[in-house]
């Protein structure tokens, strides 16, 4: 056996196999469906009309401090239930309009969450912010919406509840409604 072949054989006995959902990111629409990931209880649509459909039935808990990226754009995530964050980051290098995510529960951040996100959003019920977050894109809240200090929200946004802030709390919005 040539070293080459060994030392290829021997580097392959090291490294774990790769399963969805493990390390610091999760990657839609991949990880859709796949046992061991957030997202193993929804459903890949594929492509309706020009956009990649992911629906969710019930609850999505995300881990603390993940990290959610996109392989394909644009993307639709439809969450049938509530969706906690838990201070795990989504799109957070992408562009905003390449993910439109509709929740018909709460969206919450967690405590101490310090989250990025970079989404359309359209959320049925509540959003619960915590200290540090950033939102980019337009939010459409059919609750209440409330931000923790030292937040941010770039876009257009419609509250139909009452908005609440901490300190220090930047809105770069055209339209508040």
């Amino acid at each position: 056996m040539s070293a080459i072949l060994r030392m290829f054989v021997f580097c392959a006995l090291l490294l774990p196999p790769y399963v969805h959902g493990q390390g610091n990111v999760e990657v839609l629409p991949d990880d859709a469906e796949q046992n061991g990931t957030s997202f193993e209880n929804c459903d890949d649509q594929g492509v309706i009309g020009e956009v990649y459909t992911i629906n969710c039935l019930g609850n999505i808990n995300l881990p603390n401090n993940k990290k959610v990226q996109l392989s394909q754009t644009p993307i639709k995530l439809v969450v049938n239930g509530d969706l906690n964050l838990n201070g795990t980051d989504i799109n957070p290098n992408g562009s905003s309009q390449n993910l439109l995510i509709e929740v018909t529960g709460n969206l919450n951040f967690g405590s101490n969450s310090n989250t990025i996100v970079n989404a359309s959003l359209d959320i049925t019920g509540s959003l619960n912010g915590a200290k540090n977050d950033s939102l980019n894109g337009g939010l459409s809240v059919g609750g209440d919406l409330t931000l923790g200090k030292n937040s941010s929200i770039a876009g257009d946004i419609e509250v139909t509840g009452s908005l609440s802030t901490g300190k220090k709390v930047t809105i770069d919005s055209d339209s508040i409604t």
